[in-house]
């Protein structure tokens, strides 16, 4: 089998299993491997039987890629699982910054409030009584 057999027996058995891209880059990973190994001193066909069945490295690679999606896909979850924790917390943290701030405004308006009423009291009576002098 020839270099080129091998890497077009490797892409039919990747073909449909990964992504595109992915297969593209193993195909030239293995393709570039041959070659460099050949130039070191190896055959081709050497380099070839030593690696082994293009449908075996296939089907480690699919499976490689298969646990790599499933363990992405297991720390987005985690994450996702993270951020709608932290999410409650923040939420909790507002409201209590809200209740906070409605507190302390009833305890200014209820300090201010036996000095405001006086005081607007008297203005009111002055102001009536300057009204009535004019």
């Amino acid at each position: 089998m020839s270099r080129q057999d091998y890497i077009e027996e490797l892409r039919i058995a990747l073909q449909g299993k990964m992504q595109q891209s992915q297969i593209n880059e193993q195909l030239r990973y293995y393709d570039n491997y041959i070659m460099e190994e050949a130039r070191k001193g190896r055959s081709e066909q050497q380099v070839m039987e030593a690696l082994g069945s293009p449908r075996l490295i296939a089907k480690t690679l699919i499976d490689t890629a298969d646990s790599c999606e499933d363990t992405m896909e297991e720390e987005l979850y985690q994450s996702q699982k993270l951020v709608k924790k932290s999410n409650w917390k923040r939420k909790l943290l507002i409201w209590a910054l809200v209740v906070l701030i409605v507190v302390l405004v009833a305890k200014i308006v209820a300090f201010l409030l036996p000095i405001v009423i006086p005081v607007v009291l008297i203005f009111l009576v002055v102001s009536t009584i300057l009204k009535q002098k004019q």
